[in-house]
């Protein structure tokens, strides 16, 4: 049986600190497909940038695995905020993707 494990908010979560959750979705084989995965992180992360720092800390911070619960008793905002800044990054990555 797979343990969960959640990180503590109250230390923030470091984009760097992401690479160590595990995968959500499998990668691609070999390293190839490592390295599309890495520069898709990136383009996101560059995309989410120009959105808002705010945004994109909660669009990875949801990715990572952390409910909007936790995230916006972290960050002292509501369950409410939280969607609209997921909705905000989703839209932008989408539009990018056009």
């Amino acid at each position: 049986m797979n343990k969960i494990i959640r990180w503590d908010l109250s230390q923030g979560v470091q984009i760097g600190d992401l690479t160590s959750r595990r995968r959500r979705i499998a990668p691609e084989s070999g390293p190839d497909g490592a390295l599309k995965d890495q520069a898709r992180v990136e383009q996101i992360r560059a995309v989410l940038d120009a959105v808002g720092v705010r945004t994109r800390e909660i669009y990875f911070a949801h990715r990572a695995g952390f409910s909007y619960a936790e995230i916006a008793e972290h960050m002292n905002i509501s369950q409410g905020t939280i969607k609209r800044h997921i909705a905000r990054a989703l839209v932008a990555i989408m539009e990018h993707d056009e």
